[in-house]
This record gives structure tokens, sequence and C-alpha cells, in this order.
């Protein structure tokens, strides 16, 4: 075993929890990476108690794996699991083949946790990865352990058996099919139709780099050629897988979503990994295609119709179940012959009177391959959901913030940011609160008329003041006084409002500093403004001899007599 090469396996759980941690919001990021570190936690511990034995326990009978649980029917065994090696106990000897299955354990059950921890407990999410890793050891057992896929190709002759050369499509058959069986109905999700954009966009691209890679690394033992292939129908399909579901998304809501690009460079993983380097490139290529189509446009169309699910289910059809059952598929039906000759003890010299032939699909004549890998997937699919279906009963957690953080958005996250700056730096300008206008206004005041002479009789009301010439007996007709103009209303005046100057970044000269003098100019100042004796202010301001004659004379005091002249 190259040690390297399986430091490089354990890239697969890592690019798995990043592509996790990079979907989520930026305020439920840290209960995302506590979801994805428990679930490779409980993985660990599962595989390492009891997932190599199920899985592993009876597959090498020279390194004390002899046994399993089985029945025999008219001569033919038919293991169900293993059952030698729990705690790892006396099967040191075998310790590289947990040291294989462990980043695919710790996938399934990172894939898992990524589907399932937005309305998930934490336990809830232990408990569901601890089924999933034990639903995947019996179904890797069947697979290559020597156990049902073995057998089921030896007595039906359905070609070489199940085939999983990769193994991400067991890993996303199992992880989506729990995830499915163990989601519960909540209320309709009023952002479901909604295309969010991944806060960490370079994590989740980097996340789905991992996968790729860790994904090549899985087959060490395959010859140069072979291992070339695989990994250049990885990068391929996983490359174009991205670039689709970026190139869509950018088109229809002008969003890049780099956290689907992700999701759909794993899907396509998922997909090539059944056949590996025996599917052609090009066939890989449109394996690409499908994923990035599947993860955009399928998981919207079932959200749409799936409108109580909590996206876990959503999820885990369109990146788990639907890519490992169109991956076997594939591997079925466009298998062309170029590896896994003598897989599961079948075809060790030849096969179909051909030597060396590998698997074929049953575009090339072998119909029974496509049987196989279609009989494993409802075999393992209805195992997951059996396991799965125990999770259900466990009630689901609604995150306070969860419609916040659907609704994620660079506008939203903009307006946030706008919103954090405003209450760490309020604004001083304001220095009163806006008047409550709930303050009942003073009473007008009431203007009466004045008593001067306006002709009013005694009896009361208005007349026109007598005129010379009228008549006497006249009546008196009322005078129209006009209205006097009612006062404007009582308006309370506002605080006035200074600009609020921005602040000075650290080391910076504040802008009121900036004009002050120096110590020079504060000295030179200092002495201009000093005052000075009146002699040498005369002698300053105008000369006091001028051609060796006073021009000026000296001050004399008025009680000092003058001098009598020679």
């Amino acid at each position: 075993m190259n040690p390297q090469a399986t430091l490089i396996e354990f890239l697969l759980p890592l690019g798995l929890w990043l592509t996790l941690t990079a979907a989520a919001p930026r305020r439920l990021e840290g209960r995302a990476a506590l979801a994805g570190l428990l679930a490779l936690a409980t993985a660990t511990l599962c595989m390492v108690a009891a997932g190599f034995a199920l899985m592993l326990g009876g597959s090498a009978p020279t390194r004390g794996l002899d046994a399993s649980l089985a029945i025999t029917v008219n001569g033919t065994r038919w293991a169900f699991a293993g059952w030698k090696g729990f705690g790892l106990v006396g099967i040191l000897d075998a310790l590289p083949g947990l040291i294989w299955a462990l980043p695919l354990a710790q996938a399934a059950a990172m894939l898992a946790a990524g589907w399932a921890w937005r309305s998930s407990s934490l336990v809830r999410i232990m408990v569901l990865s601890a089924l999933v890793v034990l639903a995947f050891a019996l179904t890797g057992m069947w697979m290559w352990g020597g156990g049902l896929g073995t057998t089921l190709g030896h007595v039906f002759r359905l070609g070489h058996g199940p085939i999983d050369f990769g193994g991400l499509g067991v890993v996303g058959l199992i992880a989506g099919a729990a995830s499915v069986a163990a989601a519960r109905r909540v209320e309709p999700d009023a952002n479901r139709d909604r295309l969010t954009e991944s806060p960490n966009p370079l994590r989740a691209m980097t996340g789905g780099l991992l996968v790729v890679i860790g994904a090549a690394a899985l087959q060490p033992g395959l010859d140069g050629a072979a291992w070339a292939t695989y990994l250049t129908n990885l990068l391929m399909a996983a490359l174009i897988a991205a670039v689709v579901a970026a190139g869509y998304a950018t088109f229809t809501t002008r969003r890049t979503a780099l956290d689907r690009a992700a999701a759909a460079a794993v899907a396509a993983a998922i997909m090539v990994s059944p056949g590996a380097g025996g599917l052609p490139t090009g066939v890989c290529a449109g394996l690409g295609v499908v994923a990035g189509l599947l993860v955009i446009v399928g998981e919207f169309v079932l959200a749409r119709a799936a409108s109580g699910d909590s996206g876990q289910g959503v999820a885990a059809v369109t990146r788990g179940v639907l890519p490992a059952l169109i991956g076997f598929a594939a591997a079925g039906f466009f298998a062309d012959g170029s590896l896994g000759a003598g897989w599961n003890a079948i075809g060790v010299q030849s096969y179909l009177n051909i030597a060396g032939m590998g698997v074929l699909g049953a575009l090339a004549g072998d119909t029974g391959q496509l049987t196989a890998q279609l009989a494993f997937v409802g075999l393992a699919g209805v195992t997951a959901v059996v396991l799965g279906l125990p999770v259900r009963g466990l009630a689901p957690v609604a995150l306070p913030a969860l419609a916040d953080a659907e609704a994620w958005s660079p506008e939203a996250e903009a307006a946030t940011r706008e919103a954090w700056a405003s209450d760490e730096a309020p604004d001083l300008a304001v220095a009163a609160e806006e008047p409550n206008s709930d303050i009942a206004a003073e009473p007008e005041p009431v203007f009466a008329p004045r008593s001067a002479n306006l002709g009013v009789e005694p009896t009361g009301g208005l007349s026109k003041p007598a005129q010379a010439g009228s008549d006497p007996e006249e009546p008196p007709q009322p005078t129209e006084v006009a209205p006097m103009p009612a006062p404007p209303p009582l308006q309370r005046a506002r605080p006035e409002q200074r600009p609020v100057e921005p602040p000075t970044p650290p080391g910076a000269v504040p802008p009121q500093r900036a004009h002050e003098p120096t110590l020079l100019e504060r000295l030179r100042l200092s002495r201009q403004a000093r005052p000075k004796p009146a002699g040498q202010a005369r002698r300053v301001a105008y000369p006091v001899r001028v051609g060796g004659r006073r021009v000026v004379m000296r001050a004399i005091p008025r009680d000092e007599e003058p001098p009598k002249a020679e």
C-alpha cells in the first residue's frame, strides 16, 4: 500500500466538508462546520467498532477474515454480512482494507450531514451518520466483500455482477436513499424557488476539486493506463458539470451560484465512479452535462413539486440518488471491456471467449451486466431506506435564522454590512429626537375687536357710522368685518444638524490639525507680536539723523523745562 496515495484518499471527505460549509450562510457557518465534524467522528467510530467487520469480515480468509453471516440454498452460499474484526480485534494484517474503506464511509456520512444539517439537531445528524455507515458497510460487503453481488453474477449469469470501480456510486446511493427516508415534511419555505449565491465561492470550488482528487486516489491498484483514463474521465465530467451549472445560473439569474457548481462536480464524480476507466471519454463528458443540469434544473423542479420538503429530500435525490442511478446504468450500458477482467472471480482467463476481456455493457452485447447493476441499485436502495426510517421519528429542528439565511444574496449582504456599520457608528449629527406628534399644540389666542367707534349700538350689533345728510330714521345696516387671519401654527424648531466628519484613519493627520503652525512658525509669530519700546519703534519707523543733523528731537517730559539756548 502506497502511504502517499492513502493520505490523498482522505481529501475526499475533506472536500465534501468544504463544500458543506461553503454553501452555509455566514451566520450559520459554525453550525454547519460542527455538523460535518460530528459526521466525520461518528463515521470513524462506527467503522472501527463494527463497520469494518460487517463489510470485510469474510472477504479474506487468508488474513483471518473468514467469518460471515450467510445462508446456503441448493448448495449456493449467499453471504449478507461479515462477522470478523469487531473493534479491530485480531485483524492487524487486514488494516489496509480499513484504510481504503474509511474515506468512503466518511464521505457517505458527510453527504448525509450536508443535506440534513439545516433541519436536524446535532443528535439527529449523529444518528443518521451512524445508520448511513451501517448501510454502507452492508452494501459494501455485497459489492466488494464477496457477498450477494458475487453470488448474483455467478448464479444468474449477469455479466461480472454489479460493479463500482470508484466506490462513489455506492456512497451516493446509500447517503441519498437514507436521507430521503429520514426527511420529514415541514412548513413550505418561501425561498425554495430562489437560487441563492454562495457566500464562499472559492471554498466551494476548492472542495469540489479536492473531491475529484480524493476519488481518483481510491484506485491505487489500477495500472498506469487504467488509472490515467479514470482520472481523465473524472476531471472531464466534473469540470463540464461545474461549467454547465455555473453558466446556466449566470444566464438565467445573473448569479454564478458556485456552490451549485461544486455540487454538480460532486454529482458528476458519483456518475463516473461505477464505470471509472471502463467508460469512453465522450460518455463521461455527456454525464457531466447531465450532472450540471440535474443539480440546477432538476433541483428547481423538485423543489416546486415538494413544497413541504425541508431541502434535505430534494438535495438527496438530485445530488445522490439520481446521480448514482445514472452512473450504475451508464456502466451497465456503455462499458467497453477495457477494465474489470476477473471482477468477482468471473472471466479470470477469458470472458465471452475473449482473453483478458473486462466488463462489457449492453451496448457491446452483454445485457446481463445492466440487469446486475439495476438489481444492486434496488437492493441497496431498499436497505438504506429501511435503515434511514428510524431517524424520521426524531423531531427536526427549525433554525431561528434559517429564513434569513436562505435568502442570502450579495445585495442582502451589502445591506447587512451597512446596517452593522450604522449600528457601530451612530450618526452624531442628530442631537435630539424628532418631536412627538402626539403632543397637543397650544390653543390659538382669541382676538376680540377693540371698543373703538365702530357704530356699535347699545342693543348690540355692528352698524355703519352716521353720515351727514342721511335719514336719521333709517335703520343702521350691519357692517361686514373681514375675518382676521389665523396665526400660523406653532412649530418647534429643530436642532441644527451639523455634518459629521468622517473618522480619521490610524496614523493620519486630522483635518483640524493639518494647518496648525509648526514650532518655528509659532516662534516667528510670537516675535512679531511682541510689543517694542517707543524709542526702538521711532528709530525703525523713520531716520533720526539725516546728513548729520538731528531730525527728530528726543521726547521731553512735560514736567521738565526746556533747555535754554546758549
